[in-house]
This record gives C-alpha cells, structure tokens and sequence, in this order.
C-alpha cells in the first residue's frame, strides 16, 4: 500500500512538474513576442525586458484576463526631451485565448495601464545646464529610501562671478500642476566655502534659484496621459502617467522613442 501510495504521489509530482515547465515555456515565449515587437517597432538599442504575470500563466486561456504585463526599456531616447528609462505596465488585461498564447492584441480592456519615466542626474544636469548636479531626499537619502516630493538638489550654476562660484545646495518641492511638472527651488541650504545664505547678494540668490529651476511641460512628456506625480528616490527623478478603466494595445507599452544613432545602430 505504501508502495502504491508512493508512486501516485511521485506521478503527481512528475506531472504537476511538467505542467509547471509548460507554463513557463509558454509564458516566456510570450514575454520574447512582446519584447521582439517593441524592439523592431520603437528604435531601441536593445530590447526591452518584459514580464507577463499569472500562476499559472495558461490560466488566462480559460479566465481570459492577464494579471499584468510590465515592460521596462533602458536608456531610451526621446525626441524633444532626453535619454531616460521607461516603465510601462498594463493589468487586469482582458484578451481571446489566441492573445494570451501570442502576446499580440490590439484595443484590449485593461484596469489600469501605468507609465513611468526615471532620470537622472546627468540628464537632469544637461537640463539645467550644471554639470555636476546632485539629487538627494530630504527625508532619506538611502538608495533603499521611499519616495519623497521634496528634495535637494546641489551644483555649480553658470554664469556667477569668480567670487561667487561654486557649489551650492537648494531645497526643492517636486509638483505636478495642470498637467506639468515643476522643480521649485524654496531656499539656499548650502553655498561655497558654507558661506551663510542671508549674505548673498539677492542677485546671486536669484541666480542660483533659477539655476536650479526647472520646468517640463506635459506635452513634451512621452506620455499618453497627463502625468500623475512626481518624486525622487534613490537620487533619481520618477514621474508617473496612469489611466484606469481603459484600452491597450502592445504599441501602448512602448516608450515614444526615436531613431538610434550610428554608434547606436553599428552596436546592433
């Protein structure tokens, strides 16, 4: 009887194995169709990672809806705005049982479908026109910090004289109003050689708020909605786009890229 007992469970476990392999087979497959189609249609320099969600994965086939796809694309360039790392995810996506096995569907229900964009200093940098610009939270600073809509931002503007060169540190509150997004500068924390901030000339503090000042409009954003919000974590800017209740189609996840340069293209 042990015997038997022993072998149905060993079966089991053999086929719940197999069974296991196949979904993840399939579920790859999926998530490569996905990634090949936004590499070739979005002018990436290399392809996308994409996940898709479920367990199982194949269960989709008889519930008809996926529990998420997430893709994220990696020093992606934007026309008209910059090199950035895009995030793109839909959930709750309900498709036929042939676009589950596909990965290709086109005009789909979804929950939610979410966009975020991160850059960094040295993009952020080439924005303000400070070379050796540097981000941090106010609250926490630690890469493992949460996000935060107020920070620091430190640097040597242009355009000071000698005497007043050099590395200053600001307060900033990071907002989204009517569809912007502002970095506002509401005080000098830190000037070269500690100098104390009430001593400035009000010329050079002007000067060094509007350095660090920084505007981006919605339009420019490579969003398909108004952004949402925006923070810092890590010493990295995040702002984030979202619509609920709407459509997707695999075009939807790709970040609004442009054509790849020669280096770019040679690399391929």
């Amino acid at each position: 009887m042990t015997t038997v007992v022993l072998i149905v469970v060993a079966v089991l476990a053999a086929t719940l194995g197999v069974a296991v392999v196949a979904d993840s087979l399939v579920a790859a497959r999926v998530e490569k169709r996905i990634s090949d189609r936004i590499f070739r249609e979005s002018h990436l320099a290399t392809p996308p990672h994409v996940q898709v969600t479920g367990l199982p994965y194949l269960a989709a086939v008889f519930t008809h809806e996926v529990p998420s796809i997430q893709v994220e694309s990696t020093d992606v360039e934007i026309p008209g705005f910059g090199r950035v790392t895009v995030s793109s995810s839909a959930t709750k996506i309900t498709l036929g049982k042939d676009a589950v096995l596909s990965g290709d569907f086109t005009d789909a229900p979804a929950r939610e479908v979410f966009t975020r964009i991160q850059m960094d200093t040295v993009e952020l940098g080439d924005r303000m026109g400070i070379d050796d610009l540097g981000l941090t939270s106010q609250d926490d600073s630690s890469p493992t910090g949460g996000w935060e809509t107020e920070a620091y931002l430190s640097g040597s503007p242009e355009g000071l004289s000698d005497e007043d060169s050099g590395r200053y540190e600001v307060g900033v509150r990071l907002r989204v109003w009517q569809g912007d997004v502002y970095l506002t500068p509401t005080d000098i924390t830190d000037t070269p050689n500690s100098t104390d901030p009430d001593d400035l000339d009000d010329d050079v503090t002007e000067h060094v708020l509007d350095a660090f000042t920084l505007e981006l409009p919605g339009e420019n954003l490579p969003f398909r909605s108004p952004p949402r919000r925006v923070y810092t974590a890590g010493g990295t800017l995040f702002i984030e786009a979202e619509q609920n209740y709407t459509r997707v189609s695999v075009a939807d996840l790709a970040p609004q890229s442009g054509p790849l340069d020669e280096d770019e293209q040679a690399g391929l």
